[in-house]
């Protein structure tokens, strides 16, 4: 894993009333982030801030996935969640960073100078609330994280993680998509990181993608592309409350 040596990108990308996740903030606001605004681009497999370190920046992904992970005393790492497309990343106020964020693809990252953001967001009521809203969210999917790791089998555990893409990420890089009438999953990850992210061990993750495919709830087109053949089946299999958060599956 590298260190952050990411490469500026165009002032344009910074132009923030093209990006849905800030068109509901005044133009007075939004000016204002753009002046504390650096657009960056980091290649795959960087680590953008380390466990334990105070980051200089706030971060907002315009594209690609970063994964969150928690480094161990004996230097081993536990991938804690994923960070995609509209969300944000880094600490505020309090500084320290709990999780490395690392990058899984290229990704596009709008840093916002954390001093200053947090200036703005001291004196601005609207700030303050769209960084509730943000909250608000993250806070939502790690109940997901944290349901989906509830379930006691690896294929349930699969199945969650499936759902949870389904729920959070649909619109995210292209990574579920209706192929005429077929639900198709990107997996944005490795099978080490996704094993990492759900417990257990690779040939666990590679077994459960069998045992489901036998069943005929899934076919495995790549490592990478999950035909999801079906849909009600997949979410009997994730089971619990999960279910009842997925909006828009058509079964």
């Amino acid at each position: 894993m590298t260190r952050a040596t990411g490469s500026p990108a165009d002032k344009d990308d910074c132009d923030l009333s093209k990006l849905e996740a800030f068109s509901g903030l005044s133009q007075p606001l939004v000016a204002e982030l753009e002046k504390i605004c650096r657009p960056m681009t980091y290649p795959a497999e960087t680590t953008l801030i380390g466990m334990g370190e105070t980051p200089e920046y706030f971060g907002y992904v315009r594209r690609g996935i970063l994964r969150m992970q928690r480094v161990h005393l004996d230097g081993t790492g536990q991938i804690v969640g994923l960070v995609a497309e509209g969300d944000v990343f880094g600490p505020l106020f309090e500084g320290i960073s709990e999780v490395a964020i690392e990058s899984v693809t290229e990704v596009s990252i709008l840093n916002f100078r954390r001093g200053p953001f947090e200036a703005l967001m001291s004196r601005s009521v609207e700030l303050e609330q769209f960084m509730l809203q943000k909250l608000m969210i993250d806070l939502d999917r790690t109940r997901d994280w944290m349901l989906v790791l509830l379930n006691r089998k690896v294929t349930e555990r699969l199945a969650g993680f499936l759902v949870v893409l389904c729920i959070r990420y649909a619109n995210v890089d292209h990574l579920v998509r209706w192929d005429d009438g077929r639900l198709e999953i990107r997996v944005p990850i490795s099978r080490c990181d996704l094993a990492s992210l759900l417990g257990t061990r690779v040939e666990s993750v590679s077994r459960a993608f069998s045992a489901l495919a036998k069943r005929g709830i899934i076919h495995s087109k790549t490592p990478y592309l999950v035909e999801v053949r079906d849909v009600r089946k997949l979410l009997e299999e994730a089971g619990g409350e999960i279910t009842s958060a997925v909006t828009g599956l058509r079964i």
